[in-house]
Parts: structure tokens; sequence; C-alpha cells
């Protein structure tokens, strides 16, 4: 794909996705370990609705994010090779006006430290186009939905060299641009899933790194928090990889 500089993902549905009818009189305190579940947020009164649809209510939950994005971010992490250094992001319950508050509609920018935007899009009130995830690199483009890659997009690896009055010289190089779709692109060749728990066991007896690092899950994690992060707070959020911390842009 040469440079990778652009990768886009969609979740569109047209649902109130999360939401379980009846759940505000399904159970009672009684049935619950109520405190356990609140945990370190704020004290409320009992509410079954939101003991049983927490993935639309804030604070035991960034819905969108942490259900969804999580596992793109997850992917796109994997295919860079790279990890986030900042997020903004935006949305909102503009459908399903049920009395959730975390959105069902949401948008996300994600920076990378190599040089790569990642924008991922969830909506809740319209299903078009379903689900995309494609990347945009200078030699063509990934279209994993499809499982082709293909050139149309790219013109070819761009070559800087020295230029004069310290002007670099840019090149486009095109013999490694992919074939197009009417050349029949390169197809992608699936192969078996493997057992992710049987990966691990054999990890913890050989003591070899598992597909899955701790890493991976970590550095996700830090996309997800930081993408609730900005939404709540309707800043730009960094992350500091020296000190493991996310700082608002807004920060004094």
């Amino acid at each position: 794909l040469g440079k990778v500089s652009f990768v886009e993902v969609t979740d569109s549905f047209f649902q109130p996705r999360w939401r379980i009818p009846g759940s505000e009189t399904s159970l009672s305190e009684r049935d619950t370990d109520w405190k356990e579940f609140l945990s370190y947020t704020p004290e409320v009164p009992f509410d079954a609705r939101r003991y049983r649809e927490f993935r639309l209510f804030w604070p035991y939950s960034t819905g969108i994010f942490c259900q969804f994005m999580s596992h793109a971010v997850d992917l796109v992490n994997l295919v860079l090779d790279d990890v986030p250094k900042a997020v903004v992001a935006a949305g909102g319950v503009l459908v399903w006006k049920d009395g959730r508050s975390n959105p069902d509609t949401a948008h996300c920018l994600v920076e990378y430290l190599g040089g790569c935007l990642f924008s991922y899009h969830m909506r809740l009130g319209n299903m078009a186009n379903g689900r995309t995830l494609t990347f945009y690199g200078t030699n063509g483009t990934l279209d994993l939905n499809a499982g082709m890659a293909y050139g149309e997009g790219g013109g070819g690896d761009v070559v800087m060299k020295p230029g004069t009055n310290g002007v670099p010289e840019l090149t486009v190089v095109a013999n490694r641009r992919l074939p197009e779709r009417r050349q029949g692109g390169v197809m992608l060749k699936a192969e078996p899933d493997g057992d992710h728990m049987v990966n691990f066991l054999e990890c913890v007896r050989s003591r070899k790194q598992p597909r899955a690092p701790v890493d991976a899950a970590f550095n996700h994690a830090v996309a997800t928090t930081m993408a609730g992060m900005s939404l709540r707070l309707k800043t730009r959020i960094e992350y500091d990889m020296t000190t493991e911390t996310l700082l608002p842009l807004n920060r004094s």
C-alpha cells in the first residue's frame, strides 16, 4: 500500500442499540449488588434500567467507543504497527431519545505517532452502506470488507530528495502501485481463525509472546478512553507515552 495516511471505518445501523424493552421494571435492588455495580462512580439510587442497559449510560460505559470502536482501533493498530497519540471526538443522542446519555451517533478522529489519521464513525439512525473498513495508501487502497487491495486512489511512492533553497524535491515512483480493480486487483487469502485461548495457554507454558499481547489491549484501551474523554470535555485529548497520562488540549 505504500505510505498509509488515512484509514476509515464505519458501523451503520438502524436500531436503538442496547435498548432492552421493559428493563426498567425487570428486577429489584435485592436481585443485584448495586454498590458493587456502582464501584467508584457517584452514588445514585437503584435504577434497573441503568443496571441492565449500562452501555447506554455514562459513567458505566462510553457506549459506541468502548463497544464498537475498540475492536476497530485494535485492528488498525495491528495493521499500521503503530499506536494512537491523540483523539478528537463528537457525537450526541440524535435519533433514539429514550433517556440514554451515551450517543447514538458519534465520529472520532485518531492521530497516530507514525503519521496516519484514522476516522471512526458509527450511527444508529441510518444503515446505508453498512459497515466499511478501508486503508488508503500512496500505492493503492485496501478494502477489507471486499477482501481486496487495488491501485485506484494511489499514484505511487512519494520520494523526497534534497532540493534547492532548502525546499525538498518530491517525486512519485509508480512501479509499486497495485493493479487496478479491472485488472483483478490483489485478492486477500483468508487464513483459518486461530483459537486465541489455546494460543494464550500455550504461551503460558512456553513463555512465548501470544498473538494478542497485553500491549495490544493497552493501546486500544488508551484510544477508546481518549475518545470518551474528548466527547465529554469537548476538546482534543493527547497521550503522553512517557508518563502514560491523557492530557486535554485546554489544560492549564
